[in-house]
């Protein structure tokens, strides 16, 4: 387009800012759990997954998340947030104070529901969060120009002393303070940061402002969950639950996209596999599943679903809580990429199949998925019936069956996940064409 191509605006015209995508994208993207308290997720949980203590309706919570959508993608303030919310939690009971059952103790406790006050904090903590993911999505997109990192408050009377000592901090944009430190640093922290270069850094000196380029000493403290018991170390200065960096823990969510799948597919195996043992010993498949398998319990007290068949019942499940999420869960060795159809190496868990297992009874803890990858690495016994492989192995005192089928992309799906019996297991593979191994451990 040339100079002489652009016309001027009409008298009338408004220029808009663009909406915060990144910031919208996190809010639709979780996922919604009944909760009594909010010390029942625990920091980066609360990036998948949107929650509103001793609120267990899923229309409610549906309610609360459009409206804060609403309000990132519109720019609105709390008063058009409140005056959405306020006369539906009103209508439905949601307001005031009401004795509910504690699922912990089962004792009736005097809960606050509704008020002016719990909706600021609904508001303000879910939209800076999402802001927050928003921002420091941008300044991983411009590190390379805009290297460095500057911590800012409101240099007002509310800031708390801990925030105002890292007022104009300025450090590299992957120093690991950020890891704990990014705003906001707990309940009504107005903090914020922003990227900079090393000429701006210079202008700032001469401008007459403090310049920190030296990262203070993180102290740490106990903090016991008065839910659950357990102590986690907090950063002094940080609200608990506040210690991390929302918008790393979504781009490490994000990092577990196809697209990376695809990389670790054409990876050194022991890469591979350690990438994947990664996701059960840092506790990110625990997450998932746990956060799943609340999100299934939500779901479940709408009576929606207790008319539907339990195909029709999976299938709505699946349909409501996906959200996309694709992980590697195990990486198949080469000599037995022959038998699987010598499709990729590593093989893929999605929402679907992970929804589908956890809608049924009993299903099996994040300990036992965490043996996926040893099954799949050295199988006592595998079969194929049909399209699907059957691979089987004893780990612990318990007899693993994995079932495993070629997706639409060509990739390994994991399909299921089960213990069985070595009778059951030997009765299974008589349908198929054994593959490797023969007899399967016989227990007591």
């Amino acid at each position: 387009m040339s100079g002489n191509d652009l016309q001027p605006l009409p008298p009338n015209a408004r220029l808009q800012p663009l909406p915060p995508q990144a910031a919208i994208d996190y809010l639709q993207g979780k996922r919604l759990l009944a909760s009594f308290d909010w010390q029942e997720l625990w920091q980066e949980e609360h990036n998948r997954a949107l929650v509103v203590a001793k609120m267990a309706r899923l229309d409610l919570l549906q309610a609360v998340q459009a409206a804060l959508v609403e309000a990132v993608r519109d720019g609105s303030g709390l008063a058009e947030f409140t005056a959405r919310l306020k006369p539906l939690l009103e209508r439905e009971g949601w307001w005031g104070k009401k004795l509910l059952p504690d699922p912990l103790s089962g004792e009736l406790v005097e809960a606050q529901l509704g008020s002016p006050r719990r909706l600021q904090t609904i508001y303000e903590v879910n939209t800076r969060q999402a802001y927050a993911v928003g921002r420091w999505a941008r300044i991983e997109q411009n590190k390379a120009v805009l290297p460095y990192v500057r911590y800012v408050t409101r240099r007002d009377e509310r800031v708390r002393a801990s925030h105002r000592s890292w007022h104009g901090l300025t450090l590299p944009v992957d120093h690991p303070f950020w890891q704990t430190h990014a705003p906001p640093n707990g309940w009504r922290c107005r903090c914020s940061v922003y990227a900079l270069s090393a000429s701006a850094i210079n202008d700032l000196r001469e401008a007459g402002e403090a310049v920190r380029t030296e990262a203070p000493i993180i102290e740490w403290a106990d903090w016991t969950n008065t839910r659950t018991g357990e102590v986690r170390r907090v950063p002094v200065g940080i609200d608990p639950g506040f210690g991390y960096n929302p918008g790393q823990a979504q781009a490490r969510a994000a990092s577990q996209s196809a697209a990376l799948l695809g990389k670790l597919d054409q990876a050194a195996p022991a890469l591979a596999q350690a990438h994947v043992r990664d996701f059960f010993d840092s506790g990110d498949f625990g997450r998932w599943h746990k956060q799943l398998q609340s999100a299934i319990a939500t779901a479940e007290a709408d009576e929606r679903l207790a008319a539907l068949s339990p195909a029709a019942r999976v299938q709505q499940l699946q349909t409501e809580l996906g959200r996309g999420e694709v992980r590697g869960v195990a990486v198949v060795p080469p000599p037995l990429r022959p038998h699987l159809g010598a499709a990729p190496p590593v093989v893929r868990l999605g929402d679907p199949q992970l929804i589908a297992q956890l809608a049924q009874p009993a299903p099996l803890s994040p300990a036992d998925y965490a043996q996926l990858p040893a099954l799949i690495a050295a199988p006592q016994q595998l079969v194929q019936i049909g399209p699907r492989w059957l691979l089987w192995r004893q780990i612990d005192g318990k007899l693993y069956q994995a079932e495993l089928a070629t997706g639409s992309d060509g990739a390994l799906v994991l399909l299921a996940l089960q213990t069985t019996t070595p009778a059951e297991a030997a009765q299974m593979a008589q349908t198929g064409q054994l593959l490797i191994g023969g007899a399967l451990w016989q227990g007591d």
